[in-house]
């Protein structure tokens, strides 16, 4: 099947490794199993003027690999990725970060909420166990260490993120198109989206 003349490929019901509109390339997530980075968030790729992407994943595993190689099939070279945005902070989302904003020399972008654990990871906990409340906060507190190490197993070291930009709702990323920062609360207390107007679509996380 085509899709704006791309070819995308149905895999269990989803939509996988597409060109969706004009700007944006949806590269589906790992569905193996959850450790060594089999088991991941969704990338996207926005080629405005300038590139970004949305959601690296985890540090370890096959899909940054995978996401490189399809952006070069979508003629996109992943060197030339400019801005990261984060929808959250979640390993899966967002362990990559470090391990390539540098490399890249690219802008980090996540709400001041989600800023503070990409900044300082071992936030992360106290982040989830505030968000889940005192039954959890006092269950969860024994196996915290033991999760943190399986965590670390399977998607990859969670390393601070030097230089991380705030955005809150109405804030734009300069990507050469219109790109505006959506707050979207729920899944984490900080999770944003970014809309894009002239694709009459909006990229989230979970």
């Amino acid at each position: 099947m085509t899709y704006n003349g791309a070819r995308r490929s149905i895999f269990r019901g989803r939509l996988h490794d597409v060109k969706i509109t004009e700007h944006i390339y949806f590269y589906g997530e790992e569905d193996g199993l959850p450790i060594w980075g089999m088991s991941t968030s969704n990338t996207t790729a926005i080629k405005g003027r300038r590139l970004a992407i949305v959601d690296p994943g985890p540090s370890v595993g096959p899909h940054l690999m995978k996401v490189r190689r399809l952006m070069m099939r979508d003629g996109m070279a992943f060197e030339d990725v400019e801005k990261i945005v984060v929808t959250h902070a979640h390993a899966d989302h967002a362990a990559a970060v470090p391990r390539i904003a540098g490399k890249l020399g690219a802008a980090v972008f996540a709400h001041p909420i989600e800023k503070r654990i990409l900044e300082k990871p071992s936030r992360f906990w106290r982040e989830e166990l505030k968000a889940a409340g005192p039954i959890f906060d006092n269950t969860m507190r024994i196996p915290k260490l033991l999760l943190q190490a399986l965590f670390h197993t399977a998607l990859g070291p969670h390393e601070p993120s030097l230089n991380v930009t705030a955005v809150r709702e109405g804030d734009s990323i300069d990507i050469g198109i219109p790109a505006n920062i959506v707050e979207l609360p729920g899944h984490t207390r900080g999770e944003i989206g970014i809309h894009l107007p002239d694709d009459r679509a909006l990229i989230c996380g979970d």
